[in-house]
C-alpha cells in the first residue's frame, strides 16, 4: 500500500541518516570499489533466496540448508582464499584470530541465519526484510554497550525515522 511504501522510504532515509552521521553531503563523496559491487550482488542474491524460499519450500531442514550454503560458499571461495593465503602481506595466524573467526561463524553465521529463517516462516519474507533496517541502530547500541562509544544525535534522529518506518511498512493495510 502507499502507506507501506512510505514506511520503507522513511526507514531507508533513517538508515542513510545514521550511516552518514547526519551529514547527507557525504553521499556525494562515496568512492565505489570492486568490493561494493560484490556486497550489492550478495544482497540481491539473499533477497532472491528469501523470496524463492517463500514460494518454493526447501525439502532440506534449516540446518541442512545452512550446511549446503556453507559448503557451496567454501567451494566458491576456495580459490580466493588460496590466493589470499599465498599473498606475502597475509597476517600470521594466532589463537586470538582463530577465536574471532569461530565467534564470527557461530553468532551471525549460524545464530542469525536460524533466527532469520524462523522469523521469515512466522512473519513472511517482506516483513522480515524490512527488519534489516534495524542494523545500523543495533550496531550503534552494541558499540555503545560493548565499546563505550557515544550515541549521537544522528542515531536518535535515524531511530525516529527507522522505527516508525518499519511500523508503517509492516502493518497490514486497512
Amino acid at each position: 500500500s502507499p502507506l507501506q511504501w512510505l514506511g520503507v522510504v522513511l526507514a531507508l532515509l533513517g538508515v542513510l541518516h545514521v550511516v552518514t552521521g547526519g551529514h547527507w553531503w557525504r553521499l556525494t563523496r562515496i568512492e565505489w570499489v570492486e568490493g561494493d559491487f560484490w556486497v550489492m550482488l550478495c544482497a540481491i542474491a539473499w533477497a532472491a533466496y528469501a523470496l524463492v524460499l517463500r514460494r518454493v519450500p526447501s525439502a532440506l531442514s534449516e540446518m541442512g540448508r545452512l550446511a549446503l550454503i556453507n559448503f557451496s560458499g567454501v567451494i566458491l571461495l576456495l580459490p580466493f582464499a588460496a590466493s589470499e593465503w599465498l599473498h606475502p602481506a597475509t597476517p600470521d595466524w594466532s589463537w586470538q584470530a582463530l577465536g574471532l573467526i569461530v565467534v564470527a561463524a557461530i553468532v551471525p553465521g549460524i545464530g542469525a541465519y536460524l533466527i532469520y529463517g524462523w522469523a521469515q516462516g512466522v512473519l513472511g519474507a517482506a516483513r522480515v526484510s524490512v527488519s534489516l533496517y534495524l542494523g545500523p541502530l543495533w550496531n550503534a547500541v552494541m558499540a555503545w554497550l560493548v565499546l563505550g562509544e557515544q550515541l549521537g544525535a544522528h542515531h536518535w534522529m535515524g531511530a525516529l525515522m527507522i522505527l516508525p518506518g518499519i511500523y508503517l511498512a509492516t502493518r497490514k493495510p486497512a
